[in-house]
């Protein structure tokens, strides 16, 4: 069952894990371009045009996005409004006189209960029917300004193309730069006159309408049971930070006209003395993301809170402005690292980033008095919204490599997958290595069979297409697609490695004795699979089947032995994206061979 939401805040932290899923979704969408690039052959034209045609599907990956967070956003209103409605009443109950003190007026009559709270809770069904349908704009909202910035990032893409030589990862991040600062920023505050005067982030807002939401469900709690007591004087908190609209009104006593329901003769009797609620509503009081409480006032037996110097409660109240400002700041750079393609633009991210945190520690050291709220620096992006994209495997053992890296991997398992269905699932482990591009290994024991595949932690894109491109260009490796086509060839390891345990009958993770377990050993070892897919090649070529002709019509890894014999051959074999004769040859028989 899931935790109960309680906390306003929250609702600001599910929309900042939507923010950062679709800066991830909006990124996946632009880092492809290495891979196109180096399978394809550049063209900007080829390039826009495809992601024009793309919009559709990223449209539904945006809808998709925003759909899983729906019933999250509606279920968080629901929770809190009704919890802090029945705090409002708790609240109200718990600052009763002591000591039988009346609370009733002389002569009068104590209201109908039911009635005045059946007035409340149709207050508050309304509030949160209003709050729902509100957020439910805010998501339109969303999409339409996910939209919106996938189109401009195209365009600004080529504007920044034709302005100068840089490459086209340096274009799409100076093309969503502002977008990265902004985030989802699709809410308009407009002035009396319906001018838009500026745009809010979705997270900030959301945090600010509920909180403001809550708070008005707390205080028609309390209105609530005012109306039971017959009660409807107020005091108003007073707080050693407090901004110029509130200032005036702390610890001043009010008639509520607002959330309890006073007849005629209760406001006649005391309006001469106190002001109504509804005044100083106007006036400002209780504004959005207002802190200031109202609490039951009972003359005679209330003490009213100590009053704050006006002078330093606006100072303190203008440096937590300040440290909110630097917090935004914080969560702003950790926005840009998430949705930076280019190498070098991600180290100036970093940078950026230390610089905004240092530039908080160096605030809070100077003013003691406040303290650091971490909450309000996190993004909730990096580790579960990137978990959540991938569809192969974990990649909590995956912390220190790069996040494109990642989703690259997960792109090239899935396309593997889809060609060939047996392999889907039985790799196990996807880790991180020190030495070589990549590896997958294959480790036998009488407790079980297991496949896993190693990653080197310093892979990127970028390091991956100059690699792939310097070994085809010296003919040491078959053409590849850089990280898609170091994946596939040690995918065709696995291939080989799981067409042996297939052929002896084997299980992944079941355990054996050590005869079956010593005869697949002795399979791979021998590798008359790989072996004859290699001779058969070379022969419809019409070659002996040599090392050097192997060599020449594959790679000079692909005669490179290995622990199963022509398991490189194979490998390189089967991830050559070129268009040559000899690997759809071998394409075709591995096809016939595995029928």
């Amino acid at each position: 069952m899931a935790k109960k939401v309680k906390d306003p805040y929250a609702l600001r932290d599910i929309f900042k894990e939507m923010e950062m899923e679709l800066v991830a979704s909006l990124r996946r969408n632009f880092i492809n371009h290495k891979v196109e690039e180096q399978a394809h052959g550049f063209s900007w034209e080829m390039w826009q045009k495809a992601k024009l045609r793309n919009l559709q599907e990223y449209r539904k990956e945006t809808t998709s996005v925003i759909y899983r967070f729906k019933k999250r956003i509606s279920a968080a209103i629901e929770q809190v409004l009704r919890n802090h409605f029945s705090v409002g009443e708790r609240k109200a109950d718990i600052k009763l006189p002591q000591d039988g003190v009346s609370t009733a007026l002389p002569g009068e009559e104590p209201p109908q209960e039911k009635q005045f709270f059946s007035m409340n809770k149709k207050k508050l069904d309304a509030l949160i029917k209003s709050t729902k349908n509100d957020f439910e704009d805010v998501q339109q909202a969303v999409y339409r300004k996910m939209d919106d910035v996938y189109r401009q990032t195209i365009f600004k893409t080529e504007f920044q193309l034709s302005s100068g030589a840089i490459s086209l990862g340096k274009a799409i991040d100076k093309a969503t730069e502002d977008f990265l600062a902004k985030g989802v920023n699709c809410i308009a505050y407009k002035d009396k006159n319906g001018e838009i005067i500026r745009y809010v982030n979705i997270a900030d807002y959301a945090e600010m309408a509920l909180r403001t939401a809550s708070h008005r469900a707390t205080l028609l709690g309390e209105g609530s049971k005012r109306d039971e007591l017959g009660v409807h004087l107020v005091f108003v908190s007073a707080h050693a930070n407090a901004c110029k609209l509130c200032l005036p009104w702390q610890g001043q006593i009010l008639i509520d006209d607002v959330f309890s329901h006073p007849n005629d003769e209760y406001i006649a009797k005391y309006k001469e003395k106190y002001k109504l609620l509804s005044d100083a509503i106007k006036a400002g009081l209780l504004h959005p993301n207002c802190r200031h409480t109202l609490a039951t006032y009972f003359e005679g037996v209330t003490r009213l809170p100590k009053p704050q110097d006006p002078k330093i409660a606006l100072e303190n109240y203008n440096y937590e402005q300040r440290q909110r400002k630097l917090e935004r700041e914080i969560r702003k750079r950790k926005r840009i690292l998430a949705g930076t393609v280019e190498d070098e633009d991600r180290k100036e991210a970093r940078a950026n980033l230390r610089q905004a945190q240092k530039n908080l520690r160096d605030f809070l050291e100077a003013h003691s008095e406040f303290k650091r709220n971490q909450r309000k620096e996190k993004v909730h992006g990096n580790k579960h919204t990137l978990s959540s994209t991938l569809e192969n495997f974990d990649d909590s053992t995956l912390k220190e490599i790069d996040e494109r890296t990642i989703l690259e991997v997960d792109k090239a398992l899935a396309k593997i997958y889809k060609e060939y269905p047996s392999l889907q699932g039985i790799i196990k482990n996807v880790h991180l290595i020190e030495d070589g591009t990549a590896k997958a290994e294959i480790d036998i024991q009488n407790k079980g069979i297991s496949l896993s595949l190693g990653i080197n932690k310093n892979l990127t894109p970028e390091n991956a297409k100059s690699l792939t491109e310097k070994m085809y260009g010296q003919y040491k490796w078959t053409k590849k697609p850089g990280i898609e086509g170091i994946i596939k060839h040690e995918m065709g390891h696995v291939l080989n490695y799981d067409y042996y345990v297939r052929k002896n009958h084997l299980e992944y993770g079941k355990p054996y004795s050590d005869e079956p377990l010593q005869k697949l050993i002795n399979d791979l070892e021998r590798n008359d699979f790989a072996t004859e897919l290699r001779a058969e090649t070379l022969e419809r070529l019409g070659v002996t089947d040599t090392d050097e002709n192997v060599a020449r019509y594959f790679s000079s890894y692909a005669k490179t032995k290995s622990m199963t014999n022509n398991g490189e051959f194979f490998a390189e074999a089967f991830s050559d994206y070129s268009d040559t004769e000899a690997k759809f040859i071998f394409m075709e028989l591995l096809k016939e061979r595995l029928k």
